[in-house]
């Protein structure tokens, strides 16, 4: 793996979790800005913890390296 490769993957490694972790915490602490959105899309309010848990919990799986292949495809 060359010196480039390795810092393409650190980039879009920080990349994922600056898209996926504020967009799973602010689903899990109920942020009215976040609720109002995904009420307004038609997606009732009783389902956006457990899609803050899913998104939160493919984030994990992405972080370990031996299983960021499913992390991906979450």
């Amino acid at each position: 793996m060359t010196k480039g490769t390795k810092w393409a993957a650190w980039i879009v490694t920080l990349l994922v979790i600056l898209a996926f972790a504020p967009s799973a915490v602010m689903k899990l602490m109920l942020v009215p800005m976040a609720v109002d959105g995904f009420v307004k899309m038609g997606i009732t309010h009783g389902a956006i913890v457990p899609l803050g848990i899913v998104e939160l919990t493919c984030l994990v799986i992405y972080l370990i390296p031996r299983t960021v292949v499913l992390g991906t495809c979450c």
